[in-house]
């Protein structure tokens, strides 16, 4: 029908033609995949999830580079302690320490004007990223947390863009 195909897994299509640059270490795309996942907030690295209808998740994987969205909305109150989005579709490599994303939101209610650039964690050999906070005073991150944070019309949306293994 007209696709091409690769019929043997480790081969793909081989740009060795163009010019290298310095430090480069491959010049075969073996891996192009995209679908859907299910982006899951959890109040643990390894469990405790929340339950809502509304949390959806799609994704595109080019080579080693994933591209994770997810937009998810209505989270019950009720749990507590710091934030965790689960599922990621691939684990994080163990090259980079930490990848970092922006999270757009809507109806939060944390009670304070001071916290700034909410975004998401994620760290080596993870499918999990750590929802986080700048703060104007003292200007590192903490954690964000379920208590006082979330209400039943809070949503969330982001990508996360991170090197798979």
């Amino acid at each position: 029908d007209g696709n091409l195909v690769i019929g043997t897994s480790g081969h793909g299509i081989d740009f060795s033609a163009t010019s290298d640059a310095s430090g480069m270490t491959s010049e075969l795309l073996d891996s192009y995949e995209e679908g859907t996942w299910n982006p899951i907030w959890s109040n643990a690295t390894s469990g405790g999830t929340t339950s809502s209808n509304n949390m959806f998740g799609r994704y595109t994987r080019i080579g080693r580079v994933c591209h994770a969205h997810f937009f998810t909305w209505g989270l019950p109150t009720g749990p507590t302690g710091s934030m965790y989005l689960q599922g990621f579709p691939f684990q994080m490599s163990n090259e980079i320490n930490a990848t970092f994303c922006a999270v757009q939101t809507a109806y939060f209610n944390f009670g304070a004007d001071n916290y700034y650039n909410l975004g998401l964690r994620m760290t080596n050999a993870t499918t999990y990223a750590q929802l986080v906070m700048s703060r104007h005073d003292p200007g590192d991150q903490i954690a964000a947390n379920f208590s006082g944070f979330i209400n039943y019309y809070t949503n969330f949306s982001g990508c996360m863009t991170y090197i798979a293994i």
